[in-house]
């Protein structure tokens, strides 16, 4: 957990698995108020959180800039 932020990794060997899961659950056993933030594309986090009780609550939008060159 880094600023209130889940972050979770797992070796592809270990994915879907229920590795990832625990950790999360673990982790929220530790700091309850933390929450997920989730790039909308990562649709296997999404589900990950979700499986582990978590609620999709905002939309953080950006603009997009174009790369200096």
């Amino acid at each position: 957990v880094l600023r209130g932020d889940i972050g979770v990794c797992t070796h592809p060997d270990f994915q879907k698995r229920g590795v990832g899961k625990f950790m999360v659950n673990e982790v929220m056993n530790l700091e309850p108020h933390a929450v997920a933030k989730i790039k909308i594309e990562n649709e296997a986090s999404i589900k990950l959180f979700e499986s582990c009780g978590f609620v999709r609550k905002y939309f953080l939008l950006e603009k997009e800039h174009p790369s200096a060159s």
